[in-house]
C-alpha cells in the first residue's frame, strides 16, 4: 500500500495539469491544430495548445514511481521518483509543447538500500568504583560491537561482538601497588626513582602543590620515569574540615600545575591523612579525579626504623594491597623508608606478587 501512495503525487500533478492546459483552438487562427510529438518513440498528434502533462496522458506513458526497500525488513523507506524529459532536459507538466518535440519518462527505480558497518560502544554493566579506592581496581571498560546496518533505516542487520564490556572490578591475582606521598622532595624522590629504576618498578607518587612549584624538575623526573602522579593537595590540609569550594581550591590549581610541569593532569587525588566526607568526594568527582586511598600503612612518618618498616609492610600485604609510603615532607628525615624499599620489594617479589599502578580511567569516576 504504501509503495502505491508513493506513485500518487506526481500522476495526479499529470492529471491535473493536462486537464487545466486544454484551451480549444479560436475559428480565425490559422496555424496547424495539431503539434507532432513523440513520447518514448510513440508518435502523438496533440492539440497546438498541449503541454507535457497532456502528451502524458495522450500517450498512457506516465512516470511510476520506484520504491526503496529496507534490507532487513524489506518494507518501503523511502521512493525514488521518476522524471519527464523534454529534449533531453527535465521538463516541466505545464510547459507547451512544439512540433517534433520529444519527450521521455523515465521510471523510478525499485532498489534495496545499501549496507554499512559500524562500530557501536556498549557501556560498562555498573559494577562502580567505591568512592575511596583503598585496594587495586579494575575500572570498568567499555565493550564495542560491529554492527551491519541498512544505511537509511539504521535497521540492524546483524551484529558481532568484538570485546565484551567489563565490570569495575578488585585487581585479580598476587598484585601490589606501592604508593608515596608528600613529594617531590629533592633528597628522597630521587633516591626512591633510584631504587624503582633498578628493580623496574612502577609506582604513584601523590604530590603537593606547594612542593611541585619549589621543585619542579624533580616532577618532571617522575613523569620521565613512566609513575603515575597523583594531586595531594595544595597545602597538605584536612579536607574534611573545609567548604566545598575551599576543597576545589585545594584541587583544581593541583591539577592544571602536574599538567603544566609534565603535561598530563593526575586522574587521581589523595586526601591528606586519608580523611574525607561526601563533599571531598563530590568535588574530586566533579574535577574528574578518583581517590586514592590505602589499605597498608607501615607508619613510615614516625622514623620506624628500616627493619620494621619491612616487617609491618610484607606482614599485612595481600592481593591487591596499596601500600602507603612517604618520600618527602617540610624536611622530614625519609632515610629509613628508602633503605626499607628494595627490601620491601624483593621479599613481596619472593612471595610471587607483582607492582601495579592503579588503572587509570577519568570516564570511570562516579
Amino acid at each position: 500500500m504504501r509503495a502505491l501512495l508513493l506513485l500518487i503525487p506526481l500522476t495526479a500533478a499529470v492529471m491535473l495539469v493536462g486537464a487545466a492546459a486544454h484551451h480549444p483552438q479560436p475559428a480565425h487562427d490559422r496555424r496547424p491544430a495539431t503539434v507532432d510529438a513523440m513520447v518514448n518513440d510513440m508518435p502523438l498528434a496533440l492539440p497546438r495548445s498541449s503541454n507535457v502533462g497532456e502528451a502524458l496522458v495522450g500517450a498512457r506513458r506516465l512516470p511510476r514511481d520506484g520504491v526503496l526497500y529496507s534490507a532487513v525488513t524489506h518494507s518501503p523507506i523511502d521512493r525514488h521518483p521518476g522524471h519527464v524529459l523534454l529534449d533531453n532536459r527535465p521538463a516541466r507538466l505545464d510547459q507547451r509543447l512544439q512540433s517534433g518535440d520529444r519527450i521521455r519518462v523515465i521510471d523510478g527505480t525499485d532498489a534495496v538500500e545499501p549496507i554499512v558497518e559500524r562500530e557501536v560502544a556498549i557501556p560498562s554493566p555498573g559494577g562502580a568504583l567505591p568512592d575511596v579506592e583503598r585496594e587495586v581496581m579494575s575500572p570498568g571498560t567499555d565493550g564495542m560491537m560491529r554492527e551491519t546496518v541498512g544505511a537509511q533505516s539504521g535497521e540492524v542487520l546483524r551484529q558481532e561482538m568484538m570485546r565484551a564490556p567489563a565490570p569495575a572490578s578488585k585487581a585479580s591475582g598476587p598484585v601490589v601497588a606501592l604508593t608515596f606521598d608528600d613529594g617531590p622532595d629533592p633528597t628522597f624522590t630521587p633516591q626512591v626513582l633510584q631504587i624503582l629504576a633498578n628493580t623496574g618498578i612502577k609506582a604513584t607518587f601523590c604530590v603537593i602543590g606547594r612542593d611541585v612549584r619549589r621543585f619542579p624538575e624533580v616532577l618532571r623526573a617522575v613523569a620521565q620515569q613512566g609513575h603515575t602522579i597523583c594531586n595531594h593537595t595544595d597545602s597538605h590540609p584536612r579536607l574534611d574540615r573545609l567548604s566545598p569550594g575551599q576543597v576545589e581550591a585545594q584541587l583544581a590549581p593541583v591539577n592544571q600545575l602536574i599538567r603544566d610541569t609534565v603535561g598530563a593532569a593526575p586522574t587521581f587525588v589523595r586526601a591528606p591523612w586519608g580523611i574525607v566526607n561526601g563533599d571531598t568526594v563530590a568535588v574530586a568527582h566533579k574535577l574528574g579525579l578518583r581517590v586514592l586511598g590505602w589499605s597498608v600503612d607501615p607508619s613510615d612518618y614516625l622514623r620506624s626504623p628500616a627493619d620494621r618498616l619491612v616487617a609491618r609492610v610484607v606482614g599485612a600485604v595481600k592481593p591487591g594491597s596499596i601500600v602507603i609510603m612517604h618520600d618527602g615532607g617540610e624536611g622530614e628525615d625519609r632515610s629509613q623508608t628508602v633503605a626499607a624499599l628494595p627490601i620491601i620489594i624483593q621479599q613481596l617479589r619472593a612471595q610471587g606478587y607483582s607492582f601495579v599502578v592503579p588503572p587509570s580511567s577519568p570516564a570511570a569516576v562516579g
